[in-house]
């Protein structure tokens, strides 16, 4: 497997006529859509995601792109809004055609692939990884509870500890009003 320069498109039709796999770290910073959904700090810029290709033609000569995403991202906590580090893996597998024509009203079956189009066999690859990064991402992501906002933590076990405020009305109210043996 080589580890070679990413490449923004590639030639469909040459990547699968040349039987080798395809590997290569991205930077962040080339997923402008991906930017909007990250936590941007110090250092967050030069991080990278892992990507691995594959190919294949299946029995029923359909051309597969299988590919494997793996990097850690700064997200949002949605419980203290500081940085959460999320490990963020996407296994895919979609296959390519040109063009999509017309087949009829059908159902799709549930092991059915997804599918990309690469219009004159040019397959935009960076769009490709986007779509799949975004998609892998959570809905909301939270730090475990002990690790998350220290100082409202701090806060919960001050307020525990403190005697109520209004102790001092509740003894008052029970001298005034004693509750009645029954």
């Amino acid at each position: 497997m080589s580890r070679l320069p990413f490449p923004e498109k590639i030639d469909v039709r040459k990547f699968f006529s040349r039987h080798a796999d395809f590997s290569a770290g991205i930077p962040l910073s080339s997923f402008s859509r991906l930017g909007e959904y990250l936590r941007h700090n110090a250092g967050s810029d030069a991080a990278e995601i892992d990507m691995t290709l594959g190919h294949e033609v299946d029995e029923n000569g359909r051309f597969l792109i299988r590919g494997k995403l793996s990097g850690l991202v700064q997200l949002t906590c949605q419980r203290c809004l500081q940085g959460v580090a999320y490990p963020l893996v996407s296994a895919f597998e979609v296959q390519v055609l040109e063009a999509l024509t017309a087949s009829g009203d059908r159902e799709l079956t549930e092991d059915e692939l997804d599918v990309v189009l690469a219009p004159d066999g040019q397959l935009e690859l960076l769009n490709l990884l986007e779509d799949e990064l975004i998609l892998s991402l959570p809905l909301v992501v939270y730090h475990e509870a002990q690790d998350c906002n220290e100082t409202l933590i701090a806060l919960k076990k001050a307020a525990q500890q403190k005697p109520s405020p209004f102790a001092a009305l509740e003894a008052l109210k029970n001298q005034l009003h004693p509750k009645k043996e029954q």
